[in-house]
């Protein structure tokens, strides 16, 4: 028996607007530079990742990417210090659920008298 947790935020609505993929997205932005190839890296579109970076925004009153419209050296996006700092607090959020989590599993269900029994 295995155990999983998550952390995502709502909106005032109760929609989901961040969770594990805006944070991966997120992450590939800062590594590529593209919201585009971080859509693609993700086997999504791009019209679907500003979907998604655009919900958060709204959600949390402020810009997550600053972006450059072509040119000569070529377009590309980058976070925003906001964003930034919203990604480093959700990661630390998310470890700490975690632990948290793991401690209290081992805590109420080590003895295995509240699991179910595993199917053979």
């Amino acid at each position: 028996m295995k155990y999983y947790s998550r952390l995502f935020f709502l909106n005032e609505e109760g929609k989901r607007v961040f969770g594990k993929g805006p944070e991966t997205l997120l992450t590939y932005v800062q590594k590529t530079g593209s919201l585009r190839n971080a859509a693609e890296k993700m086997g999504m579109s791009y019209g679907k990742a500003m979907q998604i970076v655009r919900r958060a925004e709204e959600a949390f009153g402020y810009p997550l990417l600053e972006t450059q419209i072509g040119g000569s050296s070529g377009g590309g996006s980058r976070l925003t210090p906001q964003a930034k700092l919203f990604l480093e607090r959700y990661r630390e959020m998310d470890k700490k659920l975690n632990d948290y989590t793991e401690q209290l599993y081992a805590e109420l269900f080590s003895d295995g008298q509240a699991l179910p029994e595993e199917k053979k």
